[in-house]
């Protein structure tokens, strides 16, 4: 049930950014030409990638786990906890 509801949240915030952020941005530069969505369309790709790279760059541990994920480290149990509440 838990996976269900945090696969929906996932989605509503996708479909928010998009819909919110990513579509007003491209409308918004529809009057420079052909080619005006790009920098919105690489800056959502470049968000994506940033994210991704810090997901294996930050160790960070995730709730109801007891082996971290990333590098190893010897920081504590709540500060890595804090780190995976900061890339969700």
């Amino acid at each position: 049930m838990q996976r269900g509801l945090t696969g929906f949240a996932a989605g509503v915030m996708v479909a928010a950014s998009i819909w919110s952020l990513l579509i007003p941005a491209m409308e918004q530069s529809a009057g420079a030409g052909n080619w005006a969505f790009l920098p919105a369309a690489i800056g959502f790709w470049a968000g994506i990638l940033f994210l991704l790279g810090l997901d294996h760059l930050i160790p960070h541990l995730h709730q109801r786990s007891q082996q971290a994920e990333g590098p190893r480290t010897r920081l504590g149990r709540s500060t890595m906890m804090a780190l995976d509440v900061a890339l969700s």
